[in-house]
Parts: C-alpha cells; sequence; structure tokens
C-alpha cells in the first residue's frame, strides 16, 4: 500500500485513488494558456516575482468576447486560503476563483483535450 502525498504538483496515492495537486502556480500557467488558446486578451498581475500591487489584486484579467466584458481570475492550490480582499471581491461576484486545471476548463466550457 503506498500513501504519499505533496502540494509541489506531484501525483497522490493511495491505494484506492489517485489524483493530482495543483500549485497556484501551475493552476495560473494553464489558465492563461487556455484563455489565450481561446483568444482572449489575457494580462496577468502577478508571475514569480515580487509584486507592487494593492493586497487582493486578481491574478489575471481576461476580456470575455462571449460577454463582452472582463473577468478577474484569482489562482489558488487546492488548500489555498484567500486574503480579506480576495473574499470580498469573489463575494461581490467581481473575481473567479479557480483552483483547478479541471475549474479552468469547467470555467470556459471545454473539454480537457
Amino acid at each position: 500500500m503506498t500513501n504519499s502525498i505533496t502540494i509541489t504538483g506531484e501525483l497522490y496515492s493511495s491505494k484506492n485513488s489517485s489524483m493530482i495537486i495543483e500549485t497556484e502556480r501551475e493552476v495560473q500557467v494553464y489558465l492563461v494558456k487556455r484563455l489565450r488558446q481561446l483568444k482572449f486578451l489575457v494580462f496577468q498581475t502577478s508571475n514569480r516575482s515580487k509584486t507592487a500591487n494593492t493586497a487582493g489584486t486578481p491574478d489575471v484579467f481576461a476580456w470575455d468576447k462571449r460577454f463582452d466584458s472582463w473577468v478577474a481570475f484569482e489562482c489558488k492550490s487546492s488548500s489555498g486560503e484567500l486574503t480579506l480582499e480576495q473574499e470580498l471581491l469573489r463575494d461581490c461576484g467581481a473575481t473567479v476563483i479557480i483552483r483547478s486545471k479541471n475549474e479552468v476548463d469547467a470555467w470556459l466550457g471545454v473539454s480537457i483535450i
């Protein structure tokens, strides 16, 4: 029987199940890739280096041609916690919280290729 878990994108496994634990960075990279594949106009406000953004600023802004509007995305790992500012933006509908590659594809309404 194998039991292991990491939070660096490695495979989690146990005797009866397996799943991928994705980091915030992996989710964000995948989100931006999928948005660009679908011809969204994409602006990233965060990357690996420190940023001067105001606390709570979403990670990605994208122009959604389907609804003729901007969408703000906050990327988190499955265990990542939202700041108070991020919770406020989520609660008023200003930000979409994305925690996995599957959530990216579900939000975009596309199947994983």
